[in-house]
């Protein structure tokens, strides 16, 4: 199982980007494939868009991705990866309630109201 640590390519990333755990099918978040999805704004120049690709390659291992798709060059992208056992690590409650499209933790632990 290929560990990810989502702490570590939210380091290399600037501090404006955010970065979260997705499920996505190319027109909805929630179903489809696990991706990263990763907001910019204001966007990078083309140069560090690169740079931040490559990072990304570095961290998360170019074997393991599937494919890099843009939404806006700099300013929205997603890291989608090939369908093998992943263990993510460092998720924030807010990576967990968007892979699962489901209000499941809140504070660290378990949303006791939806269970």
């Amino acid at each position: 199982m290929k560990t990810i640590d989502l702490d570590r390519i939210r380091k290399a990333l600037p501090d404006r980007a955010v970065v979260t755990l997705v499920k996505y099918n190319g027109s909805e978040i929630g179903k489809g494939s696990p991706a990263i999805r990763v907001i910019c704004y204001p966007t990078l120049s083309e140069k560090e868009f690169e740079m931040c690709m490559q990072w990304q390659r570095e961290i998360i291992g170019e074997e393991n991705i599937s494919e890099f798709y843009t939404e806006t060059t700099g300013g929205e992208w997603f890291v989608f990866f090939k369908r093998i056992p992943f263990e993510f690590q460092n998720a924030t409650d807010n990576d967990v309630n968007s892979f699962t499209k489901l209000d499941l933790v809140k504070d660290g632990k378990l949303n006791q109201s939806n269970i």
